[in-house]
C-alpha cells in the first residue's frame, strides 16, 4: 500500500495525478513508480479511458478516501463518451475500466471505427500553466482539455498546445506532465482562424457542459428529441416529419467552412451530413460518437446568427432552399377523389405528385377520401388457410381465390401456427420429390445433397439396403501402378550403391522418397504387393549397412602407403562406433 496519493486537482486526469506522484516521490525511473500504483511497468496509462481502476484503489491509502466511483467520474473523460450511450453498454465499459486490460473498451465504443479520438493525445493551455505555477505550483493535465474536438481552452479562449504523436507513443510507459524537460520541444501549437477559433469555443464549452453534467441528454431518445427539435425550429422538418435533405445538406455545407480543417475536424468535415441524418431519423441501436453529437447541436444552434437563413425562415411555407413549392389546383383534385371516385394513387399520377402528398392536401382542404373496399374477409382468410395447408405455392394460393401475392403474405404472417404448418408442408413435399428423384436415379448429385443435408436418416437406411449401388469403379491400373513402382524402387537402389564416396543408409523410408510417390504407397499398399516386395528387398539392415560401411573404408585405406592395418583405422574412416557382433569376423579376416 502506498504512503501518500496526492489529492486531485480541478478538472485533472489520472494520468495527471499518477505523473504527480511519480514526480513527488523523488523515483528517478517511471517503471518503479508504475509498479507501486498499478503492479507493472509494461502497461499504457491513457488520459480519456485507463483501467486497472481496481488496482490502483487497493493500493492507495486508506487516508486518500478515493474510490474507484469517484476516479472515473472526476479524473477521467467516462462521463463524455457514456452521455449518448445506452445505460447497459455504459455499465459494460465502466467494468472494463475497472478490470486489467481496457484493450476492447475503445473498439465496443466505436471510436476506432469513427476515427475520432481512438488515439491517446496530451494537449494543455499555456495560460492555464502559468496560472497553475502560482495556483498550484504545478501545470498538469486537464479533462477537457482531452476531449476530442476540444482545440480552444473554454477558460482562455486561446488555442492549445498539443504533443506530437510520435512522441506520445515513444514515450507511452512514461509519466510526464506538459512541463516535463522530455517534451518540451515536441509541442504543435494549433493554429485557427478567427471564424475557426470562434466555432472551435463554442464547441469546447459544449463538451465542457457534457462532461461535466450541465447537459442532460437523457439517453438516446432524449437527444433526438432535442436534435429533432432544433432541426424543426429552423424548417428542416416537413409538417409529415421528414426531413428536407436538400436544405439540410445546404446548411452543413456553409457550417462545415466555419470549422477547422486539421485534426478530428477533417474526418467530421466528411462524415457530417450522413451522421446528421442518421442522428434526425429514427434512433437505432449503433453508437455515435460524442463529438458528431455536438458538432451538430452547435449546426442547429448557430442557424440564428445567419443572416441569409434568417431571412429565409420569414417566410414559412417556404423552404430553405430558392426551390418554390408546387402549387396543388384543389378543385381538380376535390374533383377526382369526390366526383369522379378516383383512389389516390391514381389522382398522384395524374397531377404529378406523390401519393403521401395528396393525402396530405385533401386533408387540408377537408376533401373526403374514399376509402378502398375491403375484399379480405374472414371467410376468404379461412379459405386461404386450407389451401395454404394443402401445399398450394403462394401463386397458386393468390390465383385461386383472386387476390394479390402481397396478401397471401400477409395472412401468413397474421397466423403463426398457419405459417408453421404451411412451411412443415412445403418441406415434406419437396423432401418426397427429392427422394423420388433419388430412387430413379442414384448418380443424381443434386438429389443426394439435398437428401444428406436434410434427409440423412433416410438415405443412410437406403445406402445399407442397397450397398452395391455404392461401389466405385477404381480409375487406376494398380497392376500397372505396382510393377512401374517395384521396377523404379530396383533402379533407385542400383543407384545408392553406385554413388561414390562414403555409402548411404539405403531404408524404406528413404525409397519411399525417391520415388516420389511416397503418400500413394503408404496409404495405398494393400494394393501393391510387387511394390511392398521390392521395398523389404532393396532396403539394408543396420548390419548390412555397417558391413558395406566397413568394405569401403578398407578399399579406401589400402590406397594409402600410410596404412598400419588397424581395426580403429577402418572403424574409424568408416564411421563405426560399436562394431556388430556379425560383422566381427569380416572386420578381422580383412587385417
Amino acid at each position: 500500500m502506498l504512503r501518500y496519493f496526492p489529492a486531485s486537482f480541478p478538472d485533472e486526469t489520472l494520468y495527471s495525478r499518477l505523473c504527480r506522484y511519480h514526480r513527488l516521490s523523488g523515483q528517478e525511473v517511471d517503471r518503479v513508480s508504475l509498479h507501486e500504483l498499478i503492479g507493472g511497468h509494461t502497461h499504457v496509462v491513457v488520459s480519456d479511458l485507463p483501467s486497472k481502476l481496481d488496482t490502483l484503489v487497493s493500493r492507495l491509502p486508506n487516508e486518500a478516501n478515493v474510490s474507484v466511483d469517484d476516479i472515473a467520474s472526476n479524473n477521467t473523460l467516462l462521463a463524455f463518451y457514456t452521455a449518448f450511450m445506452p445505460a447497459r453498454r455504459a455499465s459494460s465499459v465502466y467494468a472494463a475500466m475497472r478490470g486489467d486490460s481496457a484493450s476492447g473498451i475503445k473498439m465496443s465504443i466505436g471510436l476506432i471505427a469513427s476515427r475520432l479520438g481512438g488515439h491517446n493525445q496530451l494537449r494543455f493551455c499555456r495560460i492555464c500553466a502559468q496560472e497553475e505555477y502560482f495556483t498550484t505550483g504545478q501545470p498538469y493535465w486537464h479533462r477537457v482539455h482531452q476531449l476530442p474536438g476540444v482545440l480552444v481552452c473554454p477558460v482562455h479562449k486561446q488555442t492549445l498546445c498539443a504533443l506530437a504523436a510520435e512522441t506520445i507513443e515513444l514515450n507511452r510507459h512514461k509519466l510526464l506532465l506538459p512541463d516535463d524537460k522530455a517534451i518540451a520541444g515536441h509541442f504543435d501549437d494549433i493554429h485557427l482562424s478567427d471564424i475557426q477559433q470562434e466555432t472551435a469555443l463554442r464547441l469546447a464549452l459544449l463538451s465542457g457542459d457534457v462532461l461535466h453534467g450541465r447537459m442532460q441528454t437523457k439517453g438516446a431518445e432524449g437527444i433526438h428529441r432535442l436534435h429533432r427539435s432544433s432541426a424543426a425550429a429552423h424548417g428542416l422538418i416537413r409538417a409529415n416529419g421528414r426531413i428536407r435533405i436538400d436544405d439540410l445538406d445546404q446548411l452543413i455545407g456553409l457550417y462545415c467552412n466555419c470549422l477547422p480543417v486539421n485534426v478530428e475536424f477533417s474526418v467530421v468535415r466528411c462524415r457530417l451530413f450522413d451522421c446528421a441524418l442518421k442522428l434526425l431519423r429514427k434512433p437505432r441501436e449503433a453508437i455515435v460518437h460524442p463529438m458528431l453529437h455536438i458538432v451538430l447541436m452547435d449546426c442547429l444552434r448557430y442557424v440564428e446568427d445567419r443572416p441569409n437563413l434568417q431571412c429565409a425562415e420569414a417566410v414559412p411555407d417556404m423552404p430553405l432552399t430558392s426551390r418554390a413549392r408546387k402549387i396543388i389546383d384543389l378543385s381538380v383534385l376535390a374533383e377526382k377523389l369526390s366526383f369522379q371516385g378516383a383512389t389516390l394513387s391514381g389522382v398522384a399520377g395524374v397531377m404529378g405528385i406523390s401519393v403521401t402528398t395528396a393525402a396530405v392536401e385533401a386533408a387540408r382542404a377537408g376533401i373526403r377520401v374514399s376509402k378502398r373496399p375491403k375484399h379480405i374477409t374472414a371467410e376468404r382468410v379461412t379459405d386461404v388457410g386450407t389451401s395454404l395447408r394443402l401445399g398450394l405455392s403462394i401463386e397458386e394460393v393468390a390465383q385461386k381465390h383472386a387476390i394479390s401475392i402481397v396478401s397471401v403474405y400477409r395472412i401468413l404472417r397474421m397466423d403463426a401456427a398457419l405459417a408453421q404448418e404451411y412451411e412443415e408442408k412445403l418441406f415434406t413435399l419437396v423432401r418426397e420429390q427429392y427422394r423420388q428423384r433419388y430412387m430413379d436415379s442414384r448418380s443424381d448429385k443434386a438429389a443426394y445433397a439435398w437428401l444428406r443435408r436434410h434427409d440423412g436418416l433416410w438415405l443412410t437406411e437406403q445406402l445399407k439396403a442397397c450397398p452395391a449401388m455404392r461401389t466405385r469403379k477404381s480409375c487406376v491400373d494398380w497392376r500397372q501402378r505396382d510393377t512401374a513402382l517395384a521396377h523404379h524402387i530396383v533402379e533407385i537402389e542400383a543407384q545408392l550403391r553406385s554413388m561414390p564416396g562414403k555409402p548411404t543408409y539405403i531404408s524404406e523410408t528413404k525409397l519411399k522418397r525417391l520415388t516420389s510417390m511416397a503418400d500413394t504407397i503408404k496409404h495405398s499398399l494393400p494394393n501393391l504387393p510387387l511394390t511392398e516386395a521390392a521395398l523389404k528387398t532393396c532396403a539394408e539392415s543396420a548390419q548390412a549397412h555397417q558391413r558395406r560401411r566397413i568394405m569401403w573404408a578398407y578399399c579406401e585405406l589400402k590406397k594409402r602407403p600410410d596404412f598400419h592395418h588397424q581395426l580403429w583405422e577402418v572403424l574409424r574412416l568408416a564411421g563405426v562406433r560399436k562394431l556388430h557382433p556379425s560383422n566381427e569376423a569380416l572386420a578381422y579376416s580383412l587385417l
